[in-house]
């Protein structure tokens, strides 16, 4: 489509879109452990970064679109990602974010919007291989908390997840 949205994906797309991935995070200098943020609307595509990340053991750290930009950046700051991926449709509103993160924008392909082209490679405290997602809550406070999933609970849900909603059209291999 003209939107970069996916209709369907055979699991051979999947698997290559995923790798491609995986290769343009390692040129940057993407690590194990490194936390990476995502930030879309509704869009097939993220998944992709998402297994692309889960494969490379990162972080993801999950943001809100509808965040107006003072929180974005506030939470940016707080939960401290190397890079930061948003979807084509939210490209404005993070081009003028004020982050030491590389930003780039996903629609099948990557395009760094960002000032910085490179991260920092050098292994950071803050950088943990058993959490596999950050996730901003506000729970019943309506002021902002982060949480921290584990590797096995995102994958465990993962599993489940897929055995209920398959991902792959059958008969598309």
């Amino acid at each position: 489509r003209v939107d970069g949205s996916i209709d369907y994906m055979t699991k051979r797309q999947v698997i290559d879109s995923v790798e491609k991935a995986i290769h343009y995070f390692e040129t940057l200098g993407v690590k194990p452990g490194c936390r990476v943020g995502l930030i879309s609307e509704n869009n097939p595509n993220w998944v992709i970064i998402f297994m692309a990340l889960e494969k490379m053991r990162c972080t993801s750290v999950l943001f809100d679109p509808k965040d107006h930009p003072s929180d974005l950046e506030r939470k940016l700051a707080f939960s401290e990602p190397r890079v930061l991926v948003a979807s084509p449709g939210i490209e404005t509103s993070v081009t003028n974010i004020t982050c030491s993160c590389v930003v780039l924008v996903y629609d099948g392909s990557f395009r760094n919007i960002g000032k910085n082209q490179t991260i920092d490679t050098k292994f950071d405290s803050n950088d943990r291989l058993d959490v596999g997602l950050m996730v901003f809550t506000s729970g019943s406070t309506s002021y902002p908390k982060l949480v921290m999933i584990s590797r096995t609970a995102c994958i465990e849900q993962y599993y489940n997840n897929t055995r209920l909603f398959p991902i792959f059209l059958p008969g598309k291999t």
